[in-house]
């Protein structure tokens, strides 16, 4: 698994490496809860052939076609409310490599 960390005040992280069938985290920090406990997220899939699947929370991992995730098409993006409270913490999976972005929504 592979983790990655938003600092405080920044819009997101962009062309991270997803690897194929291994869950990756990006959890976006600060001091204020403005600043970590994310209304709205984006995620793009920039390059890759299979779709990228992804959940949020600390717990619970995100699963490729999993029925308690949300997916985005290669080449496209998806916007989505967050369901959760507290520290925002996106965990995404494909069946293949992908490259994605996730920012503030």
């Amino acid at each position: 698994m592979a983790a990655h960390d938003v600092p405080t005040g920044h819009i997101g992280i962009h062309e991270i490496e997803l690897a194929a069938n291994t869950e990756s985290t990006v959890t976006f920090g600060g001091d204020l809860p403005s600043q970590y406990d994310l209304a709205r997220v984006e995620v793009q899939v920039l390059e890759g052939t299979a779709p990228v699947y992804f959940r949020f929370g600390p717990s619970g991992a995100a699963t490729v076609k999993g029925t308690d995730c949300w997916s985005v098409q290669p080449g496209t993006a998806v916007g989505v409310d967050v369901p959760t409270a507290g520290d925002t913490v996106v965990r995404l999976i494909s069946a293949a490599s992908a490259v994605v972005s996730v920012g503030r929504g």
